[in-house]
């Protein structure tokens, strides 16, 4: 534990620390989880009620938070989850058909930022035909924290020109849903109701789940599955195991949610005096707790910089959260890495990293965040020629 000035607070690394802050809301607020930038003056009229983000359950605590989450809970069952393989696999195989003969792509571009992006845009209700540039959303959510690069003038006008407009749709289209409901998530989430008597979503409630949703679904995903494959094409031996037997894809999985998560950590605010770790954090203070170094404290994970599918506690890794605030889209983001992993290998022979694309203990370009750090790209080549008719 240490205090960092830059981010103005506490800084934790310790597993079991932060698992003691995550699993006690009560003392630790989720309130700044991210800090938002003042919304531009050009983009007042896009997010008149401020960030979106300020209205997701990522910022909230409770009463609003229960209420809130037990209502998601509602519309995101297993049974719906289970319900998106189909669609996962018929957009996954549809991107990869576009791009398939060509032996060779930057697979971020093509494919992991396209998948999640739109998997999201089906959920959301969005049809082709919606002139919405959904890439956008989660690079501009970010750029509007204080974790990211300063806004420059043309940022913001991109900001405004993407994701304002796909602000104004989605308010259009939960009141659209709210007068005619259909069997879609939006519809769900207007009309779940909880044994314990909860106040329906209002439209700036859905809008908040959409839109982090959006965020988190579309961003963690796509710079998610380039480091997962970026670690198994420069493993041969590991590549070949999960190729012979397709259920080792699961531990591989965790594994590489342990060692690559897409979120690097997290903030909270102490509400009164506590101690963590024999350390006083005041009252109103901020704290950072840094997930991916709770993924390689070896009083938990032995030998943690070794990758290991057969780690018998793998799944304890923080890379969801914890608590009361454990990432609901979980089940979904582990569905479509499985999915799109299984399909890339059945449909792209002999794919291997371009030699231009660094392996794993090499230099990555990287768009940077405190946060969620992007990758600007992620070169593959494969044989072409070897490609069969029938998969």
């Amino acid at each position: 534990m240490f205090w960092d000035d830059r981010i103005g607070g506490f800084v934790f690394t310790r597993y079991d620390h932060i698992v003691e802050i995550l699993t006690n809301p009560k003392v630790f607020s989720s309130k700044h989880m991210l800090k938002h930038r003042p919304i531009p003056e050009e983009l007042a009229e896009y997010f008149p009620d401020g960030h979106p983000g300020l209205h997701s359950l990522t910022f909230m605590d409770n009463p609003r938070h229960g209420r809130i989450r037990r209502l998601a809970n509602q519309a995101f069952t297993p049974r719906r989850i289970a319900e998106l393989e189909p669609v996962v696999s018929a957009i996954a195989n549809r991107l990869i058909d576009t791009f398939q003969e060509k032996g060779e792509a930057d697979l971020l571009a093509e494919f992991t930022a396209q998948l999640p992006m739109l998997l999201m845009r089906h959920i959301a209700g969005a049809t082709e035909e919606t002139d919405l540039d959904f890439t956008s959303w989660g690079p501009d959510y970010f750029a509007l924290t204080e974790s990211a690069p300063p806004l420059t003038h043309d940022r913001i006008e991109q900001i405004g020109a993407k994701s304002g407009r796909i602000l104004k749709w989605m308010r259009e289209y939960v009141e659209l849903r709210r007068a005619k409901p259909g069997d879609d998530f939006i519809s769900s989430l207007i009309e779940a109701r909880t044994p314990e008597g909860d106040t329906a979503l209002s439209t700036t409630e859905v809008v908040g789940v959409l839109s982090a949703m959006l965020s988190a679904g579309i961003e963690t995903t796509a710079h998610f599955l380039p480091q997962l494959l970026r670690h198994l094409l420069s493993d041969p031996n590991l590549l070949e195991l999960v190729k012979a037997d397709r259920g080792r894809i699961r531990p591989v999985i965790e594994e590489a949610l342990r060692i690559y998560p897409a979120s690097r950590g997290m903030r909270r605010t102490a509400l009164e005096d506590v101690e963590v770790g024999g350390v006083l954090v005041p009252a109103g203070t901020d704290v950072f707790v840094y997930l991916i170094s709770a993924n390689f404290d070896d009083g938990v994970f032995p030998a943690p910089h070794v990758f290991s599918d057969e780690r018998p506690n793998g799944e304890r890794h923080l890379s969801f959260g914890r608590g009361t605030h454990f990432c609901i889209g979980a089940p979904l983001a582990r569905l479509e890495i499985r999915v799109a992993l299984n399909l890339l290998l059945d449909r792209l022979p002999g794919l291997r990293l371009d030699p231009a694309e660094p392996g794993p203990e090499g230099a990555v370009d990287w768009e940077p965040n405190l946060t969620v750090p992007r990758l600007k790209h992620f070169y593959v080549k494969w044989d072409a020629a070897a490609i069969r008719s029938d998969i």
